[in-house]
């Protein structure tokens, strides 16, 4: 199901649902960010999970304590998908 899934949300944007669109991100605050992980939880817990780890875990800490370089490298490519850690 990822497979097809996260190409997907890349595409719209869905991927970097609460990072700064200066990172290729929505630019979305937490309430909607919530509200999406609410949303995808009812098609299934996993994809919530993958959802919810893959920002919380991942693109936050980013955002939040990385250095200009790291964000300008890592995020861009999370948020679209193109990060080889996504890719199957």
């Amino acid at each position: 199901m990822n497979e097809k899934i996260i190409p997907e949300f890349g595409k719209i944007g869905m991927l970097g649902c609460p990072i700064s669109t200066s990172y290729a991100g929505l630019g979305y605050d937490i309430l909607t960010y919530i509200l999406a992980i609410e949303r995808i939880g009812e098609e299934g817990n996993s994809l919530r999970t993958f959802f919810s780890a893959h920002t919380s875990i991942g693109q936050m800490v980013l955002q939040g304590w990385a250095d200009e370089d790291q964000k300008s490298e890592y995020l861009p490519k999370t948020c679209d998908g193109r990060s080889k850690w996504l890719l199957p």
